[in-house]
């Protein structure tokens, strides 16, 4: 019989990493949901700067999660069966990303969300589709971060596809695997 779990978005870390103590255990099979935050880009809204914020504490990720019986060379079967968006934030930063040369100063708002669309302005809303961006479990050796791109053991994704309805497997790198995601 399977157990289900509930993460708060405070129950966080800033890497992949085997040293993590893991904030649950569970078996295989289990259904946890993780709740994910946004401090940062409210912090940001708020006109702290991306410096004293750290640019390592934009991509949190919930977790990690002891999985019981998974073991290195074992493949983690992961079931995305829903993502949820409550807050979304428009962020520009000068030369970041493939926006950045267009913008001399620090942008950020939240994204109004209603009726299933993010309403850019008044006169512009697109769909939502809702997806993780960093998800993975940690590597054998050394840490891996959640705002670089991906490596074999997961990491910033950012797929579209990693929506409801996915289903993932990392291969597992350490004794639990000690998956997390976020983003």
């Amino acid at each position: 019989m399977s157990t289900t779990y509930q993460l708060r978005k405070e129950q966080r870390a800033f890497a992949f990493d085997r040293s993590l103590a893991p904030v649950l255990e569970i078996d295989s099979g289990d259904t946890v949901t993780f709740e994910t935050g946004d401090v940062a880009y409210e912090r940001l809204s708020k006109g702290e700067t991306v410096e004293a914020i750290g640019l390592e504490n934009f991509n949190a990720v919930t977790g990690p999660v002891f999985v019981r019986g998974a073991q290195p060379g074992d493949a983690l079967k992961i079931e995305i069966l829903d993502v949820q968006v409550r807050r979304a934030w428009s962020v520009w930063l000068p030369e970041f990303g493939g926006l950045g040369a267009n913008t001399s100063a620090v942008q950020v708002r939240e994204i109004a969300l209603r009726d299933g669309r993010a309403h850019i302005s008044a006169q512009l809303s697109v769909p939502l589709r809702p997806m993780i961006g960093c998800i993975g479990v940690a590597p054998a050796e050394g840490t891996g971060s959640t705002f670089m791109p991906a490596y074999p053991f997961g990491g910033n994704m950012d797929l579209r596809e990693m929506e409801s309805g996915a289903t993932l497997y990392l291969p597992v790198q350490v004794p639990g695997a000690l998956l997390a995601l976020g983003d």
